[in-house]
């Protein structure tokens, strides 16, 4: 199962995220929900790096299956959209699929 926690403050602003773990829905290489987790976090994480001006700290482990991304300061509010949409479809995908993608919320 894919994991994806999101770390949220109380205002319910998005800094950063952890995911881990393959979803198991099918073998590798035909894998469509892992596949579409993967797109949707590593588009994120590249377009906040690439597209704003926030500072992040990213750490992807492939072998592990893990991404641990959060923004250091306050977020710019590109990257709250940003992040709220990657928080909008792996809602969605972890809906359709949910013996393989789970989502929770921790407030920091």
């Amino acid at each position: 199962m894919t994991s994806i926690t999101f770390y949220e403050r109380a205002d319910g602003e998005i800094i950063g995220f952890k995911s881990k773990g393959h979803s198991g829905y099918a073998a590798r290489g035909n894998d469509i929900v892992c596949a579409s987790v993967s797109i949707l976090l590593i588009n994120t994480v590249n377009a906040i790096d690439e597209l704003t001006s926030d500072k992040v700290n990213a750490n992807v482990n492939e072998r592990r299956a893990t991404i641990d991304f959060e923004i250091d300061g306050k977020p710019s509010s590109e990257a709250q959209v940003l992040l709220k949409a990657l928080k909008l479809g792996a809602t969605k995908i972890a809906e359709e699929y949910p013996g393989n993608v789970s989502i929770q919320i921790r407030e920091v």
